[in-house]
């Protein structure tokens, strides 16, 4: 009886004093051990749970693989899932899964179509510079079409020969006489002319368009000196963009002069129709000159 008078005193002074007993801590222990038995259960079945979510990624990975139309877009299935799955920590859904390879499929789409931009910028500057011809295997066709090495090169000092010296048939049946006389002409009107600063100088244009009605005066180029040489008339010629990218690229490589019949006189001894221009009207760019004996405006190297 004395010990249990003790012990109820004992509880009641410590409850006075706001200490545990010794039945509330040995109570407050076993709850300890069953939450943490508990809590090490949950984490046994967490681990399941991921071993299980990981097979499962695994197997989506084979399925990608092996249905999906491509293996870039196969590749970008199985990253969007597992980079999900891992967010989530848990297995997908099948309508997770759906929406994963639909941005896949327009992620691969858009890389695709991107490549086919840039191949096909590359195919066209191989077909722009006609010289390239890529080949990464050990045996290489050569191509169906032509590739063309030509190149054009326009004379240093930037003359060019406009009439060559003889005696040249027209259409109309007149016949040209360029001799030294005729030319030596030429070069002095033309320097009459220069002196006259609201003269332009003789025009070059592509065809003798300026010589139809209605066909524009573009100019290719301008004269700005004329020279008498031993095989005929040599001019010097300021060209527009348009001209120069006629004749440097070979679009032009030979001259047409043109006079007036007005400005042609007749020649001693020789029949009516034979007749000695002595002024340059203007120039055309063609490739039928009605001359002989020109030398081209360009050389191919």
């Amino acid at each position: 009886m004395p010990d249990r008078a003790r012990i109820l005193s004992d509880l009641r002074s410590g409850i006075r004093q706001g200490r545990p007993s010794d039945l509330a801590i040995r109570r407050r222990s076993r709850a300890r051990d069953r939450f943490a038995s508990k809590r090490a259960g949950r984490a046994d079945v967490a681990t399941a749970a991921a071993t299980s979510d990981s097979t499962k990624t695994r197997m989506n990975s084979f399925i990608a693989f092996t249905t999906l139309p491509s293996p870039r877009l196969a590749r970008l299935v199985v990253d969007g899932e597992t980079l999900l799955s891992n967010r989530l920590g848990r297995a997908l859904t099948p309508d997770e899964r759906a929406d994963v390879q639909r941005k896949a499929s327009v992620v691969e789409t858009y890389e695709r179509l991107a490549n086919e931009r840039a191949n096909e910028t590359k195919r066209n500057e191989r077909i722009t510079n006609g010289n390239v011809r890529e080949c990464t295997g050990i045996f290489c066709p050569l191509p169906q079409d032509k590739i063309n090495n030509a190149r054009f090169v326009m004379p240093a000092d930037g003359w060019i020969h406009v009439a060559p010296l003889g005696n040249h048939s027209h259409p109309r049946g007149l016949i040209q006489v360029i001799d030294k006389t005729a030319v030596d002409s030429m070069v002095k009107n033309f320097q009459e002319q220069k002196k006259d600063p609201k003269n332009p100088g003789p025009l070059v244009d592509l065809d003798h368009l300026s010589q139809l009605d209605g066909k524009g005066t573009a100019a290719a180029g301008w004269v700005t000196n004329l020279q008498s040489r031993d095989d005929g008339l040599w001019a010097q010629v300021a060209w527009s963009d348009e001209g120069k990218k006629a004749v440097e690229g070979g679009l032009y490589r030979a001259t047409s002069p043109v006079w007036e019949r007005a400005q042609c006189v007749p020649v001693d001894g020789m029949p009516e129709n034979y007749c000695r221009p002595m002024v340059l009207d203007s120039i055309g760019l063609t490739n039928l000159p009605n001359l002989d004996n020109l030398t081209p405006i360009s050389k191919i190297v």
